[in-house]
């Protein structure tokens, strides 16, 4: 008996380049099936659970494909920087030292910050990530944008493996203006970063002078004893 296994909507690239049944390429190869006379058992229950991105990555990832049934998320955990995030290109060597990402693009055409780990969209298929930031081609920009607008199959593909390789964020490389808005998508600036830093590690230092000022009474109190 031989089972099938698969995940549609990351047809990013075909193993064989033969004309011949041509139509079954990528995540077409689904359709392949639909021949009754084959005499295979379909059965097409999703797992529509992702373990592996938060709910803001699992919400846009969706809107790529929404005639197939929507995922949801399984992860739960939360850090100091959730979610999508538009960053400028100013500011993307000042958001890559502040979160260890992994810089995704189409191909290696695109310049990147070669310091920091860097894949093709098709090479990190698989792969998971606490975080990743986004090179987007144009009609992907455009996309983000208006999700009505057309965006090649294997495009949206690249886009949806690209997305879905982050656990907590995804950066998207976009010279946003103070007007631009987008559902789901925050805008990243160093500023609020800033603060945000500041505000962490004050709570930080907070926390370790209350545990320090507990410990030291609490020894105080044994030697009196």
């Amino acid at each position: 008996m031989l089972f099938l296994v698969g995940d549609p909507r990351q047809g990013t690239y075909s193993t064989n380049s033969s004309t011949k049944n041509k139509k079954f390429k990528k995540a077409a190869i689904v359709n392949f099936f639909d021949d009754d006379s084959l005499g295979i058992e379909k059965d097409t229950t999703s797992l529509t659970t992702n373990y592996r991105c938060n709910n803001s990555i699992c919400e846009l990832s969706n809107k790529l494909f929404p005639n197939m049934p929507a995922t949801i998320s399984g992860n739960n955990e939360t850090t100091n920087h959730d979610g999508v995030f538009l960053v400028r290109e100013c500011e993307v060597n000042e958001y890559l030292s502040n979160y260890p990402v992994t810089q995704l693009r189409e191909n290696v055409k695109t310049e990147v910050n070669q310091q920091y780990r860097v894949m093709n969209f098709g090479e990190s298929k698989g792969l998971s990530f606490n975080r990743v930031l986004i090179y987007p081609t144009k009609p992907i920009l455009t996309w983000f944008s208006n999700n009505d607008s057309e965006l090649a199959a294997t495009s949206r593909s690249k886009l949806y493996v690209a997305l879905t390789r982050a656990r907590f964020s995804v950066g998207i490389i976009c010279n946003y203006s103070d007007e631009t808005e987008i559902d789901g998508i925050q805008k990243w600036n160093k500023e609020e970063a800033k603060a945000q830093k500041h505000t962490l590690k004050n709570r930080t230092m907070q926390r370790y002078t209350k545990v320090f000022k507990r410990v030291f009474f609490r020894h105080q109190r044994k030697k009196l004893n």
